[in-house]
């Protein structure tokens, strides 16, 4: 049987799943999308992304974050080392 993908979204929406790559405002790959955080709106708030090879761990990205998602790739306006800094941050701050 054949699938269809279908979805209520405009067409001028663009989605962000997981398994897509990121990239910080250097252009450098990050990591990729691991888990999708919406609200009970259903709009997305941020997501969770996994870094690293061998000693993953992982890095908490709210959408004020994002710059641009172009389809395969989520541009944000830190590098990665700033983006990492400022989840420790924050993580840190909540503990």
């Amino acid at each position: 049987p054949i699938l269809q993908n279908q979805s209520n979204l405009e067409e001028t929406n663009t989605l962000i799943s997981a398994g897509t790559d990121v990239v910080g405002s250097d252009e450098k790959k990050i990591g990729t999308v691991e888990e999708v955080y919406v609200n009970t709106d259903g709009e997305v708030t941020g997501f969770l992304i996994k870094k690293g090879w061998i000693f993953t761990h992982d890095i908490r990205i709210p959408m004020d974050w994002v710059r641009e998602v172009d389809g395969d790739k989520i541009h944000l306006t830190l590098t990665g080392s700033e983006a990492e800094t400022k989840a420790h941050d924050a993580t840190a701050a909540t503990s």
